[in-house]
């Protein structure tokens, strides 16, 4: 039975116990004060008995218990870290931090520590004296654990059990750099380069980016806390379009130190600008092509970025080509183009500033190559030079700063050309100069113009003649095309172009023109109307006309042919169908320059006559008169005349010959006809006189005359030509008849 507890103590009382010789009575203490854990509790228990008793003596009535009351102890688990391998640390954690006695914090002077299972690493300790873990330089990288235990100081076998953890990582270390415009490519930071801020630099480990920063309004970035070690890749990006302006490849970070100087220095491929306010111009596509004419795939640049990018807002871009990078890269020497994809209201290529002509090869030039003079685009007034095409191979030098101009229009006014001559007429051999005018009716100088001459067939430039504005300047020949290459035709202004040609000897007779245009330097296109100057061909003296000479000669045998003997004659007159008369020399030799133009095909005929009255009385043409020959072109013909002396015979005739009122030789007429005859005569002049009677008919007289001749040419009409007679009619009337004459 369990009595009340009272302030005095416990009394119990049985009625039976007084009849027993001895018996236990069970007392349960219940909550007793903090005060008293680990200290010795004391209980006292009597038993009071009356006089009655069967034992009246006392003195063994009343007996002590002393307990020791245990702490509560707590041991919690702890964890310590990351603690940097290459470092270390001391004193890096404390166990009885957490751990308590009787909900009171821990420590030396009320529990005793011991290790239970260290770590698996020497340098990773508990100090059993002050509860706390260090970790030794140089501990590798990973996860410890220590079990440890806490005593009861009071009670040495009233204990707990905790494990402390403690994270051991690898060394890490920091890259820091700057992004700056390196204007004088020197790939140092000097003082007033200008600083970027806000672009991307991400560190990458095995293909991975593992951390990532922008530069400070400073151009600066540091990053920190990256595991030491090789193998990692900053690459930095432009923030404005994405693309990478460069990788730094096989970066090695040392245990807890800082690498400085991984920089962006920013040198551009160039600046894409506007070709009249020279500002750069954003938003512009930029690509690259093979030899083919096809964009090379992303894979042949430092990062796909570079194939296709548009220029960020200083109009900057960027192509760095790795040569054999995959298949469809070329490895070798090979001819690159930057293809322009202009903004809305913009052309390309540049008609204002165009591109210099072929392929830029930078082999053996040292780099980096500065195509332009600066990182920015040409103000006005400054050289422009600039490419489109490229020759590289593996191992060339970088070439930068080729800034691209593009046209704020996307189409322009045709060039005005005009083109004349101070010469309307021209023979061959001949010397015609021209004028060709260019005007550009624009407020916009037009370049990279092509101004040609077209020359007619047959038409020769006289080398050392050209000038342009008054200046010499020779054209390039190409056949029968001038060219003046690469011309700059100013805004609202005209330039003047002359030449001085020559007519060759195959230009035939007619209308010549000459053309001149203006075309496009890049493509060929026409640009410019065709101004035309019309010459018109004449018969040249010295190439077209032909001449004719001869001689006029006493052909004494009436062979035709002038032999040795034979004089010639001199005086004697010929004329032409035109009326021209020329007249022999001293020695009967005539020459007429020029006597005509042929066709110059098939060339013409030219017939020239001997006037006999300007011979000696008594001869005749043993030749042909007049004759006529057949002229070449540029050519000498040659017609000679000869005469002879000739048997003159007069034949006087009248009504007597002829039969009574007809036209009939009579017998005897016919007889002494038949005997003017002669075997040695040569062209005999045979002259028939009749002397009509006043009462005669005249037209009977005019037959019988013609009666006559043809009785004497039927005489001679069985010989050859040569000895034929010259024949001459007359009808006549006595003085005072009647009649005509």
């Amino acid at each position: 039975m369990i009595m009340p507890a009272s302030k005095n103590g416990s009394r119990w009382q049985s009625g039976r116990l007084g009849r027993l010789l001895s018996t236990a009575a069970p007392i349960l203490i219940v909550a007793c004060p903090a005060a008293v854990f680990g200290q010795v509790a004391v209980n006292t228990a009597r038993v009071a008995v009356g006089a009655a008793t069967f034992e009246a003596n006392v003195t063994n009535n009343q007996a002590v218990d002393s307990d020791a009351v245990l702490a509560v102890l707590a041991a919690n688990a702890d964890l310590a870290g990351p603690v940097n391998s290459a470092n270390g640390g001391n004193n890096i954690l404390d166990v009885l931090a957490n751990d308590s006695v009787n909900a009171i914090g821990a420590t030396i002077a009320n529990v005793t520590i011991s290790v239970v299972t260290p770590a698996s690493n020497p340098g990773v300790t508990l100090d059993i004296a002050t509860g706390l873990i260090s970790v030794a330089r140089g501990v590798p990288a990973g996860t410890y654990t220590i079990t440890y235990q806490i005593c009861e100081i009071a009670n040495p076998t009233n204990c707990a059990t905790a494990i402390a953890t403690i994270v051991v990582e690898p060394a890490l270390g920091s890259v820091a750099g700057t992004v700056y415009e390196d204007g004088n490519v020197n790939r140092q930071l000097d003082t007033g380069e200008t600083r970027r801020e806000g672009w991307i630099i991400e560190v990458i480990l095995d293909g991975e980016v593992v951390a990532t920063a922008r530069s400070d309004a400073q151009g600066n970035y540091q990053i920190d806390g990256l595991l030491s070690g090789a193998g990692y890749s900053i690459r930095f990006t432009n923030p404005d379009n994405g693309v990478v302006y460069r990788v730094i490849s096989g970066v090695s970070l040392p245990e807890n130190a800082l690498i400085s100087d991984q920089n962006l220095p920013i040198d551009p491929s160039g600046v894409v600008y506007d070709s009249v306010t020279r500002a750069p111009v954003s938003n512009v596509v930029v690509s690259l092509l093979g030899a083919n004419g096809v964009a090379l795939p992303a894979t042949c640049f430092l990062a796909p970025s570079q194939q296709n990018q548009t220029t960020d807002t200083r109009g900057n871009y960027r192509f760095d080509l790795i040569p054999g990078a995959s298949p469809q890269c070329p490895a070798g020497e090979t001819v690159y183009t930057i293809a322009i994809t202009p903004p809305p209201n913009y052309s390309a290529p540049s008609t204002v500033l165009p591109a210099e002509i072929g392929a830029f090869d930078p082999t053996g030039l040292t780099a980096p190559v500065l195509i332009g003079s600066s990182a920015t685009a040409p103000a006005n007034g400054e050289l422009v030079r600039w490419y489109q095409s490229f020759r590289l191979a593996q191992g060339d030098p970088d070439v930068i700063f080729n800034h691209i101009p593009i046209d704020p229009f996307t189409a322009r006014d045709a060039l005005i050309v005009s083109k004349t001559s101070t010469r309307r007429t021209a023979g061959v051999g001949d010397l015609v100069p021209y004028t060709i005018t260019v005007r550009n009716p624009e407020g916009v100088q037009r370049a990279g113009v092509d101004v040609v001459d077209i020359l007619p067939p047959g038409f020769k430039y006289v080398t050392g003649t050209a000038l342009i504005d008054g200046t010499p300047a020779e054209p390039v020949i190409n056949d029968r095309e001038l060219r003046w290459t690469r011309q700059v035709i100013p805004a609202n202004a005209s330039v003047t172009y002359q030449l001085t040609m020559v007519v060759g000897a195959g230009v035939t007779i007619g209308d010549r023109i000459n053309n001149g245009l203006a075309r496009n330097g890049n493509n060929g296109s026409e640009i410019s109307n065709r101004g035309q100057a019309v010459v018109s061909i004449v018969p040249s003296a010295v190439f077209d006309c032909s001449e004719v000479i001869g001689k006029v000669f006493d052909d004494r045998n009436g062979n035709g042919y002038q032999d040795q003997g034979e004089p010639g004659i001199p005086g004697a007159r010929l004329a032409t169908v035109n009326g021209e008369l020329i007249t022999t020399d001293e020695f009967g030799r005539y020459h007429i320059a020029c006597a005509a133009v042929p066709d110059a095909q098939i060339g013409s005929n030219y017939v020239l006559k001997l006037d006999l009255r300007t011979i000696a009385k008594g001869y005749w043409p043993t030749s042909d008169n007049p004759q006529s020959i057949r002229l070449t072109r540029g050519k000498i013909s040659e017609l000679n005349f000869g005469v002879q002396r000739a048997a003159a015979i007069g034949l006087d005739v009248d009504t007597r010959a002829f039969l009574q009122g007809s036209a009939t030789p009579t017998p005897e007429f016919a007889r002494k006809l038949a005997s003017l005859r002669s075997e040695g005569a040569r062209h005999p002049i045979i002259r028939i006189n009749y002397q009509a009677f006043n009462a005669e008919d005249w037209t009977l007289a005019e037959q019988r005359v013609a009666a006559t001749k043809a009785a004497v040419e039927a005489l001679f009409a069985a010989d050859d030509k040569s000895a034929q007679p010259t024949i001459e009619a007359n009808v006549s009337r006595a003085t005072g008849a009647p009649g005509r004459e």
